[in-house]
């Protein structure tokens, strides 16, 4: 019964795939950990796996034509224990995190002697090379956590993908929307840059003084600086002294709109 049956001998040749992280136009890094601190993404994923896990997965048999439900080892492993270190539940979640956040979902069948599915296992989407071989078929080159390299064939494995154009590789929707999500991030950094001043536009120190001192001037825009800027000083009366006038900088309309968002 597919995919739980295993009739080819493995093959063991395999080349490897060149991965690479596309730029975004706003100029930030998008990758499945950047894009969950977006949260509209980290919900998303959250929910609809957490959503898919809480359902049962059955197993059906065709005979004559006809679908015949069946409830034997198969449903076991796929809902309740898949190893021995998974529940059900982590485990399907663990599958629905890999096809959102990076499009694609890997499970190792371990079988024994006979030739039966004894477990599943989880394998990391980051870990797994997909190589479509001159026989025609799916290979699968899977680094190990001894550092060692393990080449699968595709009865052994269970590949769930998302949006793929080849039907052998899927896309995941952060790197579809890697764009629109790295303007997301920018604006959070931005947001977070004018927060962490105080959300104080940046200003000018002015003096009819004349300093004499070469460091007189960096001395006191840093003494100005570790005492007033800051959100935990955000509001505290500006004390100046030696003729020193502070000229705010006016905020501009675009950081006005993005505090008031």
């Amino acid at each position: 019964m597919w995919p739980f049956n295993k009739k080819e001998t493995r093959n063991k040749t395999l080349d490897q795939l060149l991965a690479f992280n596309a730029p975004t136009s706003s100029g930030m890094t998008v990758n499945a950990e950047t894009a969950q601190s977006i949260t509209a993404v980290h919900c998303a994923v959250t929910t609809i796996s957490e959503s898919v896990a809480s359902l049962p997965i059955h197993v059906y048999q065709k005979a004559n034509g006809d679908k015949k439900r069946l409830s034997n080892y198969l449903e076991r492993l796929l809902n309740h224990s898949p190893n021995g270190y998974m529940t059900g539940y982590d485990f399907k979640i663990a599958l629905m995190r890999s096809v959102l956040l990076r499009g694609n979902a890997f499970v190792h069948i371990d079988f024994d002697g006979a030739g039966k599915a004894q477990s599943l296992h989880y394998l990391h989407p980051d870990s797994v090379i997909v190589k479509k071989l001159p026989t025609h078929r799916i290979g699968y080159q899977v680094m190990q956590e001894s550092g060692k390299t393990k080449t699968l064939h595709q009865e052994e494995v269970i590949h769930l993908k998302i949006n793929s154009d080849d039907g052998i590789l899927g896309q995941s929707p952060i790197s579809v929307c890697r764009d629109s999500i790295g303007v997301s991030l920018a604006q959070e950094t931005h947001l977070a840059k004018v927060l962490s001043n105080g959300a104080m536009p940046s200003g000018v120190l002015e003096s009819d003084l004349v300093f004499k001192d070469k460091n007189a001037v960096e001395r006191v825009r840093k003494q100005f600086t570790e005492r007033y800027q800051g959100m935990s000083k955000s509001g505290e009366v500006v004390m100046l002294d030696q003729g020193l006038k502070f000229k705010p900088l006016t905020i501009s309309p675009a950081d006005a709109e993005l505090l008031a968002s």
